[in-house]
């Protein structure tokens, strides 16, 4: 069975070939044929797919370590890959009818999606008629299915929101993936046009936020008992802070080998250079203490049987939220360090800071939000409808 070991060593082993390919990557908008089946190669994307359907069934710990390494080499390739792991997470806890027909048909189950309700349904005989369109389907180009969230009224003034699995291939995908950073995940809007979906293929989205659903007792992994929302906001950070990492070794090694033109000075000489290297390091090794110490605390808690209450998920959404902003402050505390050159588009610095300004750009990333959101909560103070959490 594939280890926790082998998997990051795998991941390691792809980062020069990821890096060599990440200008590519950019300029197509999408992941290069070559990382695809690298990453299929290496199954990270059955990290948590359950033991029954041929998969890992590991951990958290494992699945934000390996996008955290895949980040040293592509930004858009950690967040791809975790992007299939996750979703592939949430698939487990819909019925045991659409896991054996989904899992069951064989490998690979590459699933893009997206939370946010922004598509109707209504129910019919044995199911669901589904339409909307969806912002933000990271790797639907190469997708298999997706995930997608739509609201039902169900009588008067009552909305109930559902998630459904739908097949990629029913799907229509619109080309608007224009953008200044993570510019190959090729997350385009997806559409659903009167798709009819069968009850099995769907689930309250309230289960999943709170960790019951239909598949939480298949499974031995402890993970498929626990709440969407922070394993997604810890999913978001693991690649900025790989990425952060991976910067900090460029410019280290930038340091040793530049000398400044026109002084000719040694920049490894340089103090202001050793301040920001010294600043960097520690401010990076905090995050990252931190993020993997919140890690395994959620991984334990569901081991032993426990579960996180409301304080604790909204301080995944912190920590979450803390760390992303702490690797975009690395990352532009190093650019700046790096020289004029390091603007040119085929500098990976510049390719970092775009990249993860873009991450923390997102909602489960937006610091202030989830500062405010843990205030409220240790406050008792009420929650808006729909608060991420």
């Amino acid at each position: 069975m594939t280890d926790h070991a082998e998997l990051l060593d795998r991941a390691r082993r792809m980062v020069p070939a990821l890096r060599e390919r990440a200008t590519e990557a950019e300029q197509r908008r999408e992941l290069p044929e070559e990382t695809l089946k690298e990453l299929l190669a290496a199954e990270f994307h059955r990290i948590l797919l359950p033991r029954r359907y041929g998969g890992c069934e590991l951990g958290l710990e494992t699945a934000f370590a390996v996008s955290r390494e895949l980040a040293h080499g592509c930004t858009s390739t950690a967040w791809v890959s975790t992007i299939y792991t996750i979703h592939n997470w949430m698939i487990a806890m819909l019925p045991e009818r659409a896991q054996d027909e989904v899992f069951g048909a064989g490998d690979p189950v590459l699933p893009a999606g997206t939370l946010a309700p922004t598509g109707t349904a209504r129910q019919v005989d044995g199911g669901y008629v589904l339409n909307g369109r969806w912002r933000w389907g990271s790797g639907i180009q190469h997708g298999t299915h997706a995930l997608v969230a739509a609201q039902i009224e169900i009588g008067v003034d009552v909305i109930e929101r559902r998630m459904f699995l739908v097949d990629a291939a029913d799907l229509v995908v619109h080309d608007v993936w224009f953008t200044s950073g993570m510019c190959a995940t090729g997350s385009n809007d997806i559409e659903a046009r009167q798709l009819f979906v069968p009850d099995w293929r769907t689930m309250p989205t309230a289960g999943l936020l709170s960790g019951e659903t239909a598949g939480t007792e298949l499974h031995d992994l402890p993970a498929y008992r626990m709440p969407a929302i922070p394993a997604v906001a810890l999913s978001a950070a693991g690649p900025s802070l790989g990425t952060a990492e991976g910067m900090l070794a460029s410019f280290e090694e930038l340091m040793r080998n530049r000398r400044l033109a026109y002084s000719g000075a040694r920049y490894a000489e340089a103090v202001g250079a050793q301040l920001r290297l010294g600043r960097a390091t520690a401010e990076l090794q905090a995050a990252r203490l931190l993020f993997d110490e919140t890690v395994r605390w959620v991984d334990s808690t569901y081991g032993r049987g426990a579960s996180l209450d409301l304080d604790g998920r909204a301080r995944c959404r912190l920590i979450a939220a803390h760390v992303t902003d702490a690797a975009a402050s690395v990352v532009n505390l190093l650019v700046e360090a790096a020289g004029a050159s390091s603007q040119f588009l085929h500098s990976p610095f510049q390719r970092a800071q775009r990249d993860v300004n873009t991450i923390k750009s997102h909602i489960v990333c937006d610091v202030d939000g989830a500062r405010e959101l843990f205030g409220k909560v240790r406050m008792g103070q009420p929650l808006a409808p729909g608060t991420l959490v």
